[in-house]
Parts: structure tokens; C-alpha cells; sequence
């Protein structure tokens, strides 16, 4: 099952929620911290597996990541050039 992240609009707690996609649409999570149902969901990075190993660490991603971007010479989230400029 997929985890979402959410951020209470109450208390301002952030946590995650395991949700099926047919719950999503409909889900109104309980904050932990303050009992309130008044979260909303953040976007937040999917998690990732490595096939045939552990999963890696956020600071393991980042450094892979980071790693790609510049092997691609720093333009990893550049947008592409408009095809059609006016």
C-alpha cells in the first residue's frame, strides 16, 4: 500500500499514512499529535527500491541523485526548450 504524506492544518504535525489508491480520494486521516482531522496531503518523493537490495536512505538518494545531475552536466530539472516559441 502506498504512504502519503500529510500535514496537520491544526497543529501543524507532519506524518504519513498508508493508504490504498480507492481510500485516497475519500481519506481524512487523524493527526497524531493533536487528534484533529485537518491535514492535508503533501507531494512528497516516492519511495524507492533497490532491485536485489535494501532500500536506500534519503541521503543515499540525494547523493545518487546529485551524482546524475552532474554526470548530465547540472541540467537534470532544466525544462526543455519551448518547441514553439512565440
Amino acid at each position: 500500500m502506498p504512504t502519503y504524506a500529510y500535514l496537520c492544518r491544526h497543529c501543524g504535525a507532519a506524518f504519513d499514512v498508508q493508504l490504498s489508491l480507492a481510500q485516497l480520494e475519500r481519506a481524512r486521516p487523524k493527526c497524531p499529535a493533536c487528534g484533529r482531522r485537518r491535514a492535508r496531503r503533501l507531494i512528497a518523493a516516492p519511495g524507492m527500491k533497490v532491485k536485489h537490495g535494501p532500500a536506500l536512505t534519503r541521503e543515499q538518494m540525494e547523493r545518487a541523485v546529485g551524482y546524475a545531475e552532474r554526470r548530465m552536466g547540472g541540467h537534470g530539472h532544466e525544462p526543455s526548450p519551448d518547441p514553439h516559441p512565440t
